[in-house]
């Protein structure tokens, strides 16, 4: 009893030390650090000498690897230029760990330029270690260098030149079980290496990790940090969005390193004050979860390095899915559960908790069984129930055997959504029956063991229960929509429609039109206009001529099929040659069509070849500068047919930030393709839709 107490005292002591760093900052190091610098574990951060951010993580030889980038105070507008190196840092117990200092810098690698050492992936096979690293070269682009090494600890030596085929930022190495090697990085592409790990034995592939409304959230979609890690023959594929308030860490699973993907949500919430870019290894049986924090409160290290490493334990569930990760700070208490015939789930999930945090324990037995009691550090039989985690607990939840009842359901013109799912249950089981009807019926009554028109209802497993929904039958009408030179669009789409529907049509005129008028069931000139389905509808919609020529090409360069505002039909992204891709959703000003300007495709040198038939045409080439913010950041050059058309490029000087600039150029084909060329001066050059049109005998030709 007397240790007891002497051990609440001292974590209690702890955690008003934490509470006291968190608030004020303090924080005591050593004026300089020796390397080796060894050091131990008691509650994140994990690295307290200095800055270590971006964590890489392996398990090699029963030994944790973990690489990190170095934050530095940076003296220009980019908060992340003086980033110059990386560090190694490794354990065998995940207490006692060894930063083993800096690995490789930037005045090691003589094709680029000083800082911009952004996160790196490593990687070892054949007995040699491998360090991927995102660096600008000297004509400014982005690409990806690699340095090696005959030990993990390093250093490291530069290879003397960038990888060939792929650049970016963020290179994740993953080896599979057979050998083969495979590199990520943050434009959502993925490539085979060659056995030597120096050479793609591939073109890169785009990743397809969601579907497409997961890819067009600005909160969901991908922004960067791809990652690959393998558990019982399931591959997830991970990332990050920075952008979303709550949740930062998301994944997908599939079987295979390439994809397609099945997109399953959110994996770890925001990291305070930094975005996740995260690690997942398995270690002694147990998964672990790394990521990097930056708080304002937070003691910062040294001037400018204030993101640091942490980790968190993560835990699946029986299908392989992965439990939201509980972020830690500090001191922590384990919550062990037992529970044989049943499972407990924790709210919030995890099992390591702060001191006092109180947790929500929901008890739901298998098939066959029903909670009784719960044991341990925890008494009665209230479920669900609230746990203080002031120190360690062991909890056990008891469960005992009950009769098992059938629940029948019968529905014709509709279905029954049962909640739980299953049809059979254990006795005392509330089950809930949400009747869905087909399209022409709708639900009017229950009828066998339930009765009424409640919906939805519920019903209470004490024996085997019958129960019918029963459906009416309603009348549908049908609307016919007529247009020449545009479109109508009907929303809710589909064209057929249950009595009483409101439906609204909304003409779209095709490029060089705009919308005259309504006739038939609709008359006016309001656009959209709206229908009621009180019988069939036959609309038409009129559009004039306007003028402007006629659009023979039309791309939406990084993005999906979109039609403008001024009717034109612009494809997925579509005959380009090199260069990658990268979106937003933040609004666009100057423009109703911000779709167009959210996506790009960019690179150090890239291009498009789009074959037409020989004569003269206007080439729009839009723009948006959709990253950097502020002058000089993104420089680059523009040839169309040989000829360069735009010089010392700064889309942020034209317009500032995420807004729409467009250039438009006279251009004359004689050999049956346009060919358009980008190359960069300063980062990466880009372009986010082109247009090409077929300009009006009488028109001319458009200026700049």
């Amino acid at each position: 009893m007397k240790t007891q107490k002497i051990d609440a005292k001292m974590t209690h002591l702890r955690l008003i030390l934490w509470l006291s760093i968190l608030a004020f900052g303090v924080f005591t190091v050593n004026a300089q650090t020796t390397y080796p610098y060894n050091f131990s574990y008691d509650g994140n951060p994990l690295v307290r000498n200095h800055g270590a951010a971006d964590p890489d993580v392996h398990v090699w030889d029963d030994t944790i690897w973990m690489y990190c980038s170095q934050d530095h105070k940076s003296n220009t507008s980019d908060s992340y230029a003086a980033m110059d190196g990386y560090h190694a840092f490794s354990s065998s117990d995940m207490i006692n760990w060894t930063d083993h200092g800096e690995i490789l810098h930037s005045r090691d690698v003589n094709w680029g330029v000083d800082g911009y050492m952004w996160a790196p992936g490593a990687a070892r096979k054949d007995g040699k270690y491998y360090l991927y690293y995102p660096h600008i070269d000297k004509s400014g682009a982005w690409r990806i260098g690699i340095a090696t090494s005959n030990v993990p600890q390093g250093p490291f030596t530069d290879i003397g030149a960038p990888m060939e085929g792929i650049g970016g930022i963020d290179p994740a190495i993953f080896i599979d079980d057979d050998g083969a090697a495979y590199i990520y990085n943050n434009s959502a592409i993925v490539a085979k290496l060659k056995p030597n790990m120096l050479e793609l034995a591939e073109s890169p592939r785009n990743i397809d990790y969601a579907p497409e409304n997961i890819k067009e959230n600005d909160l969901l979609d991908f922004k960067e940090g791809s990652y690959m890690f393998k558990r019982n023959g399931i591959y997830y594929y991970s990332y990050t969005n920075w952008k979303n308030d709550e949740y930062q860490g998301f994944y997908a699973m599939g079987d295979n390193p390439y994809g397609p993907f099945e997109w399953q949500g959110a994996m770890a919430p925001n990291p305070q004050g930094a975005q996740d870019h995260h690690s997942v290894i398995e270690f002694q049986g147990q998964w672990y979860y790394f990521y990097h924090i930056a708080v304002g409160s937070y003691p910062k290290i040294k001037d400018g390095q204030s993101r640091i490493a942490c980790y968190d334990r993560l835990y699946y569930n029986n299908d392989g899915s992965i439990q939201p990760v509980v972020h830690t700070y500090g001191p922590t208490n384990l919550l062990t559960m037992t529970a044989l015939n049943g499972s407990v789930t924790f709210n919030p999930p995890g099992r390591s908790y702060r001191p006092g945090a109180k947790v929500k324990l929901t008890a739901t037995g298998d098939l066959g069984y029903a909670f009784s009691a719960w044991g341990g550090d925890l008494s009665g039989s209230e479920n669900p129930t609230t746990i203080t985690m002031d120190t360690d607990k062991n909890v056990t939840a008891s469960f005992v055997s009950v009769p098992i009842y059938e629940l029948t359901t019968n529905a014709a013109h509709g279905s029954i959504v049962l909640a739980p799912p299953g049809g059979v249950y254990s006795s005392g089981t509330v089950v809930t029956l949400t009747p869905v009807d087909d399209f022409g019926f709708n639900f009017s009554s229950w009828s066998g063991d339930l009765s009424g028109s409640q919906s939805p209802a519920t019903i209470i497993m004490d024996s085997d229960k019958s129960v019918t929904a029963n459906f009416v039958q309603v009348p549908t009408y049908t609307v016919t929509a007529n247009a020449v030179n545009g479109s109508i669009e009907l929303d809710p789409a589909g064209g057929v429609y249950e009595t009483g529907t409101d439906v609204m049509a909304r003409a779209l005129p095709d490029f060089g039109y705009k919308f005259s008028g309504w006739s038939g069931d609709l008359y006016g000139i309001e656009n959209p206009a709206k229908i009621t389905m009180d019988s069939d509808k036959n609309i038409r919609a009129a559009f004039a001529y306007v003028g402007g020529g006629t659009v023979v090409f039309a791309t939406n360069c990084g993005g999906s099929a979109y039609k403008s505002d001024d009717g034109v039909n612009f494809s997925a992204d579509t005959n380009f040659n090199g260069g990658g891709t990268y979106k937003t959703g933040d609004a666009i000003s100057r423009t109703t069509d911000d779709v167009l300007y959210q996506s790009e495709r960019f690179g150090g040198t890239f291009g498009y070849i789009i074959p037409l038939p020989n004569g003269d045409y206007e080439v729009t080439l839009m723009f948006a500068e959709i990253f950097h913010g502020s002058a000089g950041s993104r420089v680059f050059n523009v040839e169309i047919e040989g000829d360069e058309i735009l010089s010392d490029f700064d889309i942020w000087s034209k317009a500032g930030k995420n807004t729409a600039y467009n250039e438009t150029i006279s251009v004359s084909i004689s050999d049956g393709t346009l060919n358009i060329s980008f190359s960069t001066i300063q980062d990466n050059a880009k372009i986010s839709a082109i247009k090409v049109v077929t300009p009006d005998d009488n028109t001319g030709i458009n200026q700049r």
